[in-house]
């Protein structure tokens, strides 16, 4: 890492932490400037670890987080990466939820799989992005699906209790990732709804489904039909607030 221009000179990382008031300005600040700047750069805390990885592939993580001298990292693991450049079927790849732990003081990792079950598009509630979270959701299959039709079903993982539900949609349904919103009044981490789009591979119709995140087996409580069609896509975002079109 020595050589690494990028870590050397002005972009040498620096070591101390500093909070700063009343910071002595020349010129003038504008009025109607109200604010924070936040910028990203590296800052390593410490020694960067390097260390050789089980051959596979991964599209999506769920969630990462530290836990004392340990960041924990939630994600889905393809067995290969080869359908790049190969015509291989999904279910030849079997993505699955894992979970790696990286020790920081020894850098040893560990991985575990948390599930058997094909999965992909893991989400969480974002509030929890870098914190620890309990619950995880993911798309997956319940039927002999080829992998061009994609998932009918979405499960909620409770990584801390080791369980899980599912909720299904019917074996000609095609689902989409759930997107989680905060309901104004729910604080909990499952207090809130999930959202996805659902076809139906019979009437060739879509429909936007909310569904309850806490009581995650209910039955959705709004279906909302779509006038046509709505390809499948493959992410979304939760944008709270009123907005004027």
């Amino acid at each position: 890492m020595q050589n690494n221009p990028y870590l050397s000179g002005n972009y040498a990382p620096v070591k101390d932490e500093l909070e700063m008031r009343n910071l002595k300005i020349i010129g003038e600040i504008p009025k109607d400037l109200t604010g924070i700047y936040m910028r990203n750069d590296p800052n390593p805390a410490f020694t960067p670890i390097s260390y050789t990885y089980p051959l596979d592939f991964v599209f999506h993580f769920a969630n990462a987080y530290e836990n004392d001298n340990e960041i924990i990292i939630d994600y889905v693991r393809h067995e290969t990466g080869d359908f790049f450049v190969k015509d291989i079927d999904e279910r030849e790849m079997f993505p699955m939820l894992y979970r790696t732990i990286i020790n920081i003081n020894s850098g040893t990792i560990k991985h575990t799989q948390l599930d058997d079950r094909v999965v992909e598009f893991p989400r969480i509630k974002e509030d929890y992005d870098t914190l620890s979270h309990q619950f995880i959701y993911t798309t997956t299959r319940t039927t002999d699906m080829a992998a061009s039709q994609g998932f009918n079903a979405i499960i909620k993982y409770d990584v801390k209790n080791k369980s899980s539900q599912i909720h299904e949609f019917g074996q000609h349904a095609q689902v989409g990732e759930p997107v989680f919103a905060l309901g104004s009044t729910q604080q909990s981490e499952d207090g809130g709804y999930l959202m996805l789009f659902v076809y139906d591979a019979i009437s060739e119709q879509s429909e936007f489904v909310i569904l309850d995140a806490k009581n995650f087996g209910d039955l959705p409580l709004a279906r909302i039909k779509m006038p046509r069609r709505v390809p499948s896509g493959f992410h979304g975002s939760w944008m709270p607030g009123e907005w004027v079109w």
